[in-house]
């Protein structure tokens, strides 16, 4: 299996993006997490990475991705799609059948806080978590409006979802430790830890008074795509930042209630 992921990672590397920050996003919001686990979490982690062979949350932070090509049943969304209007979270309305990132959150949030489970069960319960967490701090993996649109990026055409996963972060021209210190040490207001259904909500959010209003994006003809500039990306930096320092520090915290001494 570890050969099988493997060789996966390569094909997804060498593709288009695929998910929400791709791999340095998600490796962003793993390493930030891990330096804040105490002790206690930072040892019940370990041995559950122990199981197979790995050494951090950086690791397995893209395997719920990975996991995804095979198609095993079962598998919980990465998205849950959240009305662009003023409305609450409406599980009834967006988690039918609690099938939807946040609902898979707290599920598994549960299942690596049972010590009765097997290991490899909450071995693959953590992996979905650190994933997850960084998923739902994407601003078009919360919003009814994904983003599949096209645009065109220094020349070539792309989705406005893959910009946001992956363009902006990439356009840093910094590896993922480098970025993980610049985010950790960018100012923030406080960071609530609150729930997966207020990430969402905060999400949906940016996407609809941040990213669709964004006049870039707007074309008024339908054989024309929007051109974006340079300046999309550094614009949007912040935002992006933002949203991976937190999504760091919650999956932090989310962690050190499953396994941290308070349990």
């Amino acid at each position: 299996m570890r050969r099988i992921l493997s060789a996966l990672a390569m094909v997804i590397a060498l593709s288009a993006p695929a998910s929400a920050w791709t791999w340095s996003g998600h490796a962003i919001v793993a390493e930030i997490a891990e330096r804040h686990l105490s002790s206690e979490a930072k040892k019940a982690v370990s041995g559950l990475l122990a199981v197979e062979g790995q050494k951090s949350l950086v690791d397995v932070s893209l395997w719920a991705d990975l996991v995804k090509v095979l198609r095993i049943p079962g598998q919980p969304s990465h998205v849950v799609r959240l009305p662009l209007d003023d409305s609450g979270y409406n599980a009834a309305k967006v988690c039918r059948k609690n099938r939807c990132a946040t609902a898979a959150v707290e599920r598994y949030a549960a299942i690596l806080h049972d010590r009765t489970r097997p290991a490899d069960e909450r071995l693959a319960a953590l992996k979905y978590v650190v994933h997850l967490v960084g998923d739902l701090h994407q601003p078009l993996h919360a919003s009814a409006d994904t983003g599949g649109r096209a645009v065109v990026l220094d020349g070539k055409v792309t989705r406005l979802h893959d910009v946001w996963d992956d363009a902006i972060v990439a356009r840093q021209g910094k590896d993922w430790r480098e970025l993980a210190d610049a985010v950790e040490a960018a100012p923030t207001g406080p960071i609530v830890p609150s729930t997966p259904a207020g990430w969402a909500l905060e999400g949906r959010d940016i996407a609809r008074d941040t990213i669709f209003t964004d006049p870039r994006i707007a074309t008024t003809r339908r054989d024309v795509l929007p051109t974006l500039p340079e300046a999309y990306l550094d614009d949007n930096w912040p935002v992006v930042r933002a949203r991976l320092k937190q999504a760091g520090y919650r999956l932090a915290h989310l962690l050190e209630e499953a396994l941290g001494p308070g349990d």
